[in-house]
């Protein structure tokens, strides 16, 4: 429905096509965002397993880094 609205008009059309061109790189920054914290997760948890540390040492780890990256 909204193409057949904005089919009248030039500018619509660039927007539905600045939409539709970002959607395949926003899906691939998600992707690889998920990969990064995916071999995060995999390298501490070995590390937890060879006992190089225990949990709270992770735990701490993601609180500080969580809120050094969310603000």
């Amino acid at each position: 429905m909204l193409k057949k609205i904005a089919s009248n008009n030039n500018d619509f059309d660039a927007i539905i096509s600045i939409i539709e061109n970002t959607k395949g790189w926003v899906l691939r920054a998600v992707i690889a965002e998920l990969i990064m914290y995916l071999k995060v997760e995999t390298h501490l948890s070995q590390l937890s397993t060879q006992s190089s540390f225990g949990d709270k040492f992770i735990v701490e780890f993601l609180i500080i880094y969580l809120r050094q990256h969310l603000e």
